[in-house]
């Protein structure tokens, strides 16, 4: 059913209902495509680390990514990288605010693992709120929109045709029905918002050729139409006509019925 197709669209999507930590399923969905690039290109792989976290590896050679790996007794750190003698800690935070005593602890952690270049990433999508800080205790903010932009940047170089291609793809539509990240305005959305206010004057002209009385429209995060009455429907009875923006193909109507139970009653 075209129900069931919409649902499998995107792959990681599909998996994240079967998790429960949203923050240790991102840095997963993360890591399974650097492995697919660093399987089939080392070079997109460190490209992709080196564009979006600003590292500079003093060593050259295979990355190894790690995940919830214990560096010290209940340190675990979202993300872990090593190439040859470097070494960095990523951490995570996806709906929730960073620790500033966790980050300063991850980063002596860090300088004790590693021989060479050692540096802690916090990644999110608020990165920048804590420039200031981070740049004095020594931590690399990185933004989810900057990483995305590499990502995209990388498939239209590279396209989807390839495993690693097609993952980068899926990862990059995931974070845009997330929220995780914000995708280029581009002139689709002028338009777009022009066809959507010629709609809601159709929806309100096409009760009101009815006959029927329109109340006002309303909207939500998911949702946008108007109520109606039906002169021939009891006056608790309401009709919705409307749209929800995940399914914008469709015109959907609702009926709500309020009961007036006596006073001596209860639910």
């Amino acid at each position: 059913t075209k129900w069931r197709r919409k649902k499998l669209d995107n792959l990681f999507s599909a998996l994240l209902k079967r998790r429960g930590s949203q923050e240790d399923f991102l840095t997963e969905a993360f890591r399974i495509v650097l492995d697919a690039w660093q399987e089939e290109s080392a070079v997109v792989c460190l490209q992709i680390l080196r564009e979006g976290f600003g590292i500079e590896w003093r060593q050259e050679g295979e990355i190894e990514v790690m995940t919830q790996v214990e560096v010290r007794a209940g340190n675990i750190p979202d993300m872990v990288l090593r190439c040859g003698e470097d070494i960095a800690f990523v951490e995570n935070k996806w709906g929730s605010e960073p620790s500033r005593e966790q980050l300063e602890r991850y980063a002596e952690i860090c300088r004790c693992e590693g021989e060479g270049e050692a540096v802690v990433v916090l990644l999110t999508a608020r990165a920048h709120l804590l420039e200031n800080w981070c740049k004095e205790h020594g931590v690399l903010p990185a933004r989810w929109n900057h990483i995305y932009k590499v990502l995209c940047d990388v498939l239209e170089r590279y396209g989807t045709d390839s495993q690693a291609g097609f993952l980068t793809d899926q990862f990059v539509k995931f974070l845009e029905e997330e929220g995780i990240v914000m995708p280029k305005v581009g002139w689709q959305l002028v338009d777009g918002m022009r066809s959507f206010r010629a709609l809601i004057r159709q929806l309100r002209e096409a009760v009101t050729s009815l006959g029927e009385k329109v109340e006002s429209p309303s909207g939500g995060q998911d949702f946008f139409g108007v109520y109606f009455r039906r002169s021939n429907l009891p006056d608790n009875f309401r009709l919705w006509l409307g749209i929800f923006y995940d399914q914008s193909d469709r015109l959907w109507t609702v009926s709500y019925t309020h009961l007036t139970l006596p006073t001596n009653e209860t639910v």
